[in-house]
């Protein structure tokens, strides 16, 4: 009977993860994320932070932006305490280039 090792998994992803492929793939990911958040942006702040946090295994596209989430989703927004609130709708940056990634 054939016997697979319980760690055998992550053997395989921490391999896959070393190739230079996989290194080319998280750039591709990691630019077109930025040519999203760049849209969107007079400053280039918001595409300025975002870069890739390596694991041992894995690779995460973030962004050091604090109001990252709000950017991305939308927002409510005020100008002055006597006007209503305003939507700001969000970027999708993130959302955007991850379905441009998998096409």
């Amino acid at each position: 009977m054939a016997q697979v090792l319980k760690r055998a998994e992550k053997l395989a992803a921490k391999a896959a993860s070393r190739q230079p492929a996989f290194a080319a793939e998280v750039a591709r990911v990691e630019a077109l994320v930025r040519a999203e958040a760049a849209k969107h942006t007079d400053t280039g702040a918001f595409a300025a932070s975002i870069h890739v946090e390596h694991g041992r295994i894995d690779s995460h596209i973030v962004s050091d932006d604090p109001l990252a989430w709000h950017k991305e989703f939308g927002h409510l927004a005020v100008k002055e305490r006597s006007q209503a609130a305003k939507w700001v709708p969000g970027t999708f940056a993130f959302t955007n280039a991850a379905r441009k990634a998998v096409r």
